[in-house]
């Protein structure tokens, strides 16, 4: 059975402008300003309503970095609810089992099925399609369209398109060079092997795209543990262990943008007597 999954209505003409349309991954939204329409005032004038809108403006936030934007729907293909929003949010799960349905009433959220025609009618309204879906049942084959172009033998539970498999697979040797040169601005004498490139296009059918994984890696070097702030004080910064699984990788898209310059440990030892011969001489 299609899976359902939750869409705000009206993405690319409310929460996308010129600029975020060139991001690669949305750091901040615009949002609409406007308190005096139907839909705001019907939210806000429930008993609960100002929760309820602080869950929709969470999951503004929360859509704006699924692919395709403007869908609640995550890496792994699976549809995100309640529970999955209390997760990533840190906002208890009856918040959004109550919010929800309001918004679907109100007309700011709406359901969707994962069947393919559906999938492709929301891409023509602007929403960018998931990389590499050719075929019905995108959404809810978990993967399984990458499989079907590449003769495996599953062609019979799935529709390939024969005469995308050979575009498919370029464009997935070019994601994964992308990738890789991504990774060598931060190591310029790296020189990635074989499980490298498979570990990348394990992630890659899993659902990532490309832009996810390079903030993947600027994640993993913003991230203060594998930075070397540790007991042993290593640095961690292996393509292995940023891809090693879906859970790694998701964990370094989150790990959050770096409020200041990071300084290595020599450098930060000349900063600390910098500061103190000046403290010294003022005193």
């Amino acid at each position: 059975m299609p899976e359902t999954i939750l869409r705000i209505v009206d993405w690319d003409e409310l929460f996308e402008n010129n600029r975020t349309r060139t991001m690669k991954i949305m750091q901040w939204i615009p949002i609409p300003n406007k308190h005096d329409g139907d839909g705001y005032t019907e939210l806000i004038e429930h008993p609960d309503g100002p929760l309820h809108y602080a869950c929709w403006v969470t999951i503004t936030q929360v859509a704006s970095r699924c692919h395709p934007r403007g869908t609640l729907l995550r890496s792994t293909k699976r549809a995100h609810d309640s529970a999955s929003l209390s997760r990533i949010t840190r906002i208890p799960a009856k918040c959004f089992e109550a919010a929800i349905p309001r918004l679907i009433a109100i007309g700011w959220l709406e359901r969707i099925s994962s069947d393919g025609n559906t999938l492709d009618a929301a891409c023509q309204e602007g929403v960018r399609k998931v990389s590499g879906a050719c075929q019905e049942g995108a959404l809810e084959g978990k993967g399984r369209e990458r499989k079907g172009t590449e003769g495996n033998g599953t062609e019979g539970k799935t529709k390939p398109c024969p005469a995308g498999s050979q575009r498919n697979r370029s464009e997935r040797t070019a994601a994964v060079e992308l990738v890789l040169n991504h990774y060598r601005e931060h190591h310029t004498r790296a020189n990635p092997g074989e499980p490298d490139r498979k570990r990348i296009l394990a992630r890659l059918a899993e659902g990532f795209s490309a832009d996810d994984l390079i903030e993947a890696i600027d994640g993993n070097h913003r991230d203060p543990y594998c930075c070397g702030e540790n007991p042993g004080g290593k640095k961690y910064h292996t393509l292995e262990l940023i891809f090693r699984d879906s859970a790694h990788t998701q964990k370094y898209i989150e790990v959050p943008a770096a409020g200041a310059a990071r300084f290595n440990e020599k450098e930060r030892r000349g900063i600390e007597a910098g500061q103190r011969f000046i403290e010294k001489g003022m005193k």
